[in-house]
């Protein structure tokens, strides 16, 4: 199943879903980037790793924080930073297809509103 496919990377109810596309492969690194300037894109990659024991799959994400900026009485946009996440998954590599869609459930199911993965990034308080 091809996966190097555009997809909504933040999903805002469809008002304002940002969504990115393919951009590269290169090095076993696929890359999907937002339209607008590579400066201020969102950004996400995907690579996976195979030994005789385990898949191990490493997942990034940007997400800028565009601002503008004056110059000469013109606003232009700027960035004023950019988030980074990675999430590693290190998989046995008999697992099951059951195995791995629990362990992608597991994942949803801890950034999901009200969890503690979301919680914290979205008040930016530890977990005590």
């Amino acid at each position: 199943m091809a996966t190097f496919v555009p997809f909504v990377l933040v999903d805002n109810g469809g008002t304002g879903n940002i969504t990115v596309n393919p951009a590269s492969m290169s090095n076993g690194v696929a890359e999907w980037v937002s339209s607008g300037s590579r400066s201020q894109a969102y950004r996400a990659t995907a690579s996976m790793r195979l030994s005789n024991q385990n898949q191990k799959m490493t997942f990034k994400v940007e997400v800028p924080k565009v601002d503008t900026q004056t110059v000469n009485g013109v606003q232009l946009p700027v960035t004023a930073w950019k988030s980074i996440g990675d999430i590693t998954v290190s998989i046995p590599a008999y697992a099951s297809d059951a195995d791995r869609a629990l362990i992608a459930k597991a994942y949803i199911g801890m950034f999901k509103a009200g969890n503690p993965a979301n919680v914290m990034i979205t008040s930016g308080q530890g977990p005590w």
